[in-house]
């Protein structure tokens, strides 16, 4: 995996983008903006990061990958 960024930058980049802040976001997820806080700077489970996609509408690899292909 690519990962040149922090998830935490990759998705205020695709929240900037969209123009929509964290906390707008952690409404569309339905959960409270330090939760996503938390899952943003800490070990978040998959589940959690498909929810953050979903509202994103990105695939989970582009909040991995900044959409960047690995390649070895």
């Amino acid at each position: 995996m690519y990962m040149d960024k922090t998830l935490s930058s990759r998705v205020k980049e695709l929240c900037t983008k969209q123009g929509i802040t964290l906390k707008e976001l952690a409404e569309k997820m339905g959960i409270k903006p330090e939760s996503l806080s938390r899952a943003l700077n800490g070990n978040p489970q998959l589940s959690t990061l498909e929810n953050i996609a979903k509202a994103l509408e990105v695939g989970v690899a582009e909040l991995l990958t900044g959409g960047r292909s690995y390649v070895p």
